[in-house]
């Protein structure tokens, strides 16, 4: 395949690349398809379509976005620095203009500067990052040629004339690819243009500055005036002051020209529906023909007609000549439009509604998981016991809850919890109270008591955990936070391997936590009641310490060796072990209390987090069922549309309860969705990676993937006759026409009257007459039909080839060329393009209205210095009246009265004595050595000199008379004494005819000379 370089300039160029790279994605499931060249520039002076995350660029789920070695960014921060040192500058400083307008323009501007719809600002961004563009598009080309082993690249540049970025960059950015890319053979890289002509009525805001029309009639100006050879723009690249001026040949092959309403007054929305036919029409010329399968004798591909056509072979492309002198070329018929229509199945719009109904059901069931026979996933959740749940105790035990978790009886952090020497506080002075009584009755035995009381007391001061029972808790206190963030952690963990296996939904993990956090305070002020019970036992237990130590005291020789003390040992080492576990414990559950107020902010933070994650889910369910809103919504056949959707939506709809009650489909489509969004958070599996990495766009984007690939599995083990996918639309048509001929007729006659080409034609200047219009034809149009090669439906094919035939008048003008398609990805659609070329822009319908607001702001504005700006903002170079008029302008002999007075003044006319001895008003003029050549004898006077003249010498004064005015008479003091000439010559033939001031012919010079006069003041 051949490479082809898509150039947006400005707003609409990328918009269009937008929609062209959507359709290649929604083709191909891949934005670089295998065998397909394709090379990408963008270039704008605003950042809204240029974001990486710019969400526009989506398509299922996956973005199409440009990389940045295909953006150029022309935003100019800061242009005044360029304009004081312009003479630096010799590829912008012969054009820039007048400093006070500049000065006046980039006032009004906020920030950074963009095109603000003033063509030639456009022009000083682009000139301030021209390298930067001619890098970036060598780039592309060298990239493009190294990959496909092809020297030859094709150019299409897309761009809107409304606005000062895509209207005032489009001369320099076809220049400078053909100053950077000449051709060498017939073909070799072609440029092709793709204008929007500004809308009549665009929509409220557009049209901010009045210069919405005026832009697209100036830039047509220039570019016919490109196309014939009269304008040679300056080289913005240039860095020799001596060779500024481009001189190139073909700057371009084809322009085409198109609008939001085609030539049968169907209108198409500007931002979105626009772009999308652009980005089809290129679709079809740069991929879909090129992989026609031309069969059965079929005389020229279509593409290679197609490429005849853009280079104007197909005809006369000579340009039409100035009315006044043959020999001046004045409008290009380097002009075409299209029309496209497409007979389809929507192939790529029910797959995106069965990704999307399964996509929504996957996200049903991630946030409710309430599955219902009849509906499948229900988009309500199911009543639970969170309470009861929360409580459970092997719960709180695993989310390091329990009363002993939190009294950090046991431990919780991993090098605690590890610990093989700690006890529980039940535990643990069980345990150490015989070695101690042991130890105590070591000591005589009247101070066994006050020995195991010590040995108790060292056991909780100093020993207890290795520090001691307070020092153990203000320890504790102090890694209060990293316990109850380690609280948190293992209780998100849990949470999340809930969601994981599919037992609970989001909105149940949400209630869980929720529930949670109740529990939490609850818990707090049970750690209150606790904290108040222990404090009121211990003091009974100390009473019972004091009692046993009296009665220890009073113990006889007789007692004793009863082994009395030795029983009072035993039940006071009781006591104080009752006692010392209800100090510990006090000790616990005031840590307990502080403990579970720090996993209360922890808690608090990870519901936020829940609740953020809980909000994608809705928020994309919202999303995916606004997105089934706007899918197969066909309210019947509609023609009118650049597609015509032929399907059977019933059938569609009908399928699709099979698809969403298919549980096992489902439950597989909700795991793989698990399992995908749960890997993009790597090790960290926590709902705050989860919300930081899965934004609403990631979520969405990761359900369509995974959903459009289970829903293909699902179509595919459908019965054949209940599929709706990868059908024939020739087997459609069949169908529904099959026996009736007179209905396809209609169908296709109905078709061909809907299907003209988006640009409107003026019927007037096409059936003109007259001098500078050719005689042969103009406007040739092409009907290209493509239809999928089906040999099982040959008959039928036939017949259909037969109806566009019949409905398609063929002139000697119009030709149809219809040709199979034997590509199987184009099964489903029958394409109609149109083009109409070698057509001069005055065909164009749009012209008036545009020529109307150029007139507005440059002939009709009521202030002369605005008149004056508004040239020069409307304009590359110079004010625009260099150009030729994109109309016919016949000028009569009275209009070129002023000119010949000039050239009088100027010494271009003088009085000879002819061959007769007769005194006469002569032309005179010098070869091109400077040999004098013979005069022209005119006439006595100015009356019989302006009869006689030929228009087409009358033309060629004109020509050489504003040619010394902007050389030899530039000067003010020299444009005053022609003006005394041009009133000396006035009164001298008003004495000739008599001295009447009223005699008509008098009167007529008279007028004349005031505009000569006007036309020195310019």
């Amino acid at each position: 395949m051949a490479n082809h370089i898509l150039i947006g300039l400005g707003g609409t160029g990328g918009k269009i690349i937008r929609a062209f790279r959507k359709t290649i994605y929604q083709e191909f499931r891949q934005t670089k398809p295998e065998n397909a060249h394709l090379g990408y520039l963008y270039v704008d002076s605003s950042d809204e379509l240029m974001s990486l995350e710019d969400s526009t660029w989506k398509i299922l789920g996956k973005s199409v976005q440009l990389g940045e070695n295909s953006k150029v960014r022309i935003k100019g921060q800061n242009l005044k620095p360029i304009l004081n040192s312009v003479d630096q500058y010799p590829g912008i400083q012969p054009w820039i203009g007048d400093r006070a307008v500049w000065n006046d323009v980039l006032g009004s501007i906020v920030g950074d500067a963009a095109g603000s719809q003033r063509r030639r600002l456009g022009r000083f961004l682009l000139a301030t990052n021209v390298t930067a563009f001619i890098n970036a598009l060598n780039a592309q080309v060298q990239e493009l040629v190294k990959n496909s082993q092809e020297p030859n690249v094709t150019f299409h540049v897309c761009c809107g004339l409304a606005g000062g970025t895509g209207s005032g960059t489009a001369v320099d950015v076809v220049t400078q690819i053909r100053n950077n890319y000449r051709p060498t053979y017939p073909g070799q890289y072609r440029i092709v243009i793709y204008a929007f002509l500004p809308d009549e009525k665009p929509k409220p805001n557009r049209d901010m500055t009045g210069f919405y029309h005026a832009n697209g009639y100036a830039a047509l100006k220039e570019l016919n005036a490109l196309s014939i050879g009269t304008f040679r723009p300056v080289d913005l690249a240039a860095k020799n002051p001596n060779q500024l001026r481009l001189e190139l040949q073909d700057p371009f092959n084809g322009c085409y020209l198109f609008s939001n309403q085609n030539e049968n007054g169907y209108l198409v929305d500007v931002d979105t529906r626009l772009p999308d036919i652009i980005a089809d029409f290129l679709y079809q010329k740069i991929i879909a023909i090129e992989t026609v399968q031309v069969i059965g004798g079929q005389e020229e591909h279509p593409q290679v007609t197609l490429s005849r056509q853009e280079n104007a072979e197909n005809g006369d492309s000579s340009p039409e000549p100035s009315p006044n002198d043959s020999n001046v070329i004045e409008r290009s018929k380097r002009f075409l439009t299209f029309g496209l229509k497409r007979i389809a199945i929507p192939e790529e719009e029910i797959r995106e509604y069965t990704t999307l109904t399964l996509a929504n059901q996957a996200t049903q069931h991630l946030l409710y998981n309430n599955w219902n026979d009849d509906t499948g996933w229900d988009n309500k959740p199911k009543n639970i016991d969170y309470t009861s749940y929360v409580q459970k105790k092997e719960n709180l035990e695993g989310w390091y809850l329990s009363n002993d978790h939190i009294t950090y009886s046991k431990g919780i952090l991993e090098g605690d919890r590890m610990n093989k020497n700690w006890k529980l506080i039940s535990e643990y002075w069980q345990v150490v109270a015989g070695p101690m009584m042991d130890t105590a009755m070591q000591e005589d035995w009247s101070q066994w008591l006050r020995e195991i009381e010590r040995l108790f007391a060292e056991k909780f001061e100093n020993e207890y955990r290795g520090n001691g029972v307070k020092t153990f808790y203000a320890n504790k206190e102090s890694a209060k936070s990293a316990i109850a963030l380690e609280m948190k952690q293992t209780l998100e963990v849990k949470l999340i391997d809930l969601w994981r296996n599919g037992e609970f939904s989001m909105h149940n993990i949400q209630q869980i936590a929720e529930t949670l956090g109740v529990w939490v305070l609850a818990k707090i002020n049970e750690a209150n009641g606790k904290i108040a019970k222990i404090t009121e036992e211990i003091p009974g237990e100390e009473a019972k310490l004091s009692a046993n130590n009296k009665q220890y005291s009073d113990i006889g020789v007789l007692s004793r060796t009863m082994g009395k003390h030795k029983s009072m040992l035993i039940g006071h080492t009781e006591v104080l072990t009752q006692l010392y576990k209800l100090r510990t414990n006090l000790a616990g559950w005031e840590f307990a209390k502080s403990l579970l107020g720090a996993f209360n902010l922890q808690l608090s933070g990870l519901q936020r987090d829940i609740a953020t994650t809980v909000r994608t889910l809705t928020v994309s369910i919202e999303s995916f069922e606004n997105g089934l809103k706007e899918r197969l919504q066909d309210k019947g056949l509609e023609l009118n549309g650049h597609v015509i959707r032929f399907y059977d939506r019933d059938k569609v709809i009908q399928r699709l309860p099979d698809f969403v009650l298919n549980k096992n489909l489902q439950h597989t489509t909700a795991s793989n969705v698990r399992n995908r969004l749960l890997g993009i958070l790597g090790n960290t599996q926590t709902f705050g990676n989860f919300n930081s990495k899965i934004t609403d766009v990631v979520f969405q984007d990761t359900l369509s993937e995974a959903s459009e690939q289970n829903a293909d599995v699902w179509h595919d083990t459908l019965p054949k006759q209940h599929q709706f996918m990868g059908q024939s639309i020739v087997q459609k048509l069949q169908e529904e026409f099959a026996g009736n001929d007179l209905r396809l007729t209609k169908f296709v006659r109905d078709i061909i009257k809907q299907s003209g080409s988006y640009l409107q034609f003026n019927t007037e200047e096409i059936n003109k007459k007259g001098d500078g219009i050719p005689d042969r034809p103009n406007k040739v149009v092409t009907y290209t039909v493509i239809i999928p090669h089906t040999p099982e439906e040959q008959d039928f094919v036939k017949k259909l080839e037969e109806a566009f035939r019949q409905n398609i008048s063929i002139t000697g003008n119009v030709s149809i060329s219809i040709v199979p398609q034997n590509d199987p990805r184009r099964r489903h659609e029958i394409v109609l393009m149109t083009v109409t070329n070698l057509f001069p822009l005055r065909f164009v319908g749009q012209l008036k209205y545009l020529k109307e607001g150029y007139d507005r702001q440059v002939i009709h504005h009521q202030n002369a210095g605005e008149k004056a700006k508004n040239r020069m903002i409307l304009h590359l170079e110079g004010d625009g009246m260099q150009h030729p008029d994109l109309y016919i302008k016949t000028i009569t002999r009275n209009e070129y009265t002023p000119y010949m007075l000039t050239a009088i003044a100027m010494e271009l006319f003088t009085k000879h004595v002819d061959s007769r001895g007769v005194s006469q008003l002569a032309l005179v003029r010098k070869d091109e050595d400077g040999f004098d050549l013979d005069p022209v004898f005119l006439g006595t006077d100015l009356h019989q000199a302006k009869e006689n003249m030929s228009m087409q010498d009358l033309e060629a004064l004109r020509r050489e008379v504003e040619a010394k005015l902007k050389s030899e008479f530039l000067q003010i003091a020299k444009r005053e004494e022609l003006k005394i000439k041009i009133i000396g010559t006035i009164e001298a033939f008003k004495e000739s005819r008599g001295g009447s001031l009223i005699d008509p012919v008098y009167v007529a010079f008279r007028d004349a000379g005031k505009q000569a006069v006007a036309i020195l003041k310019q």
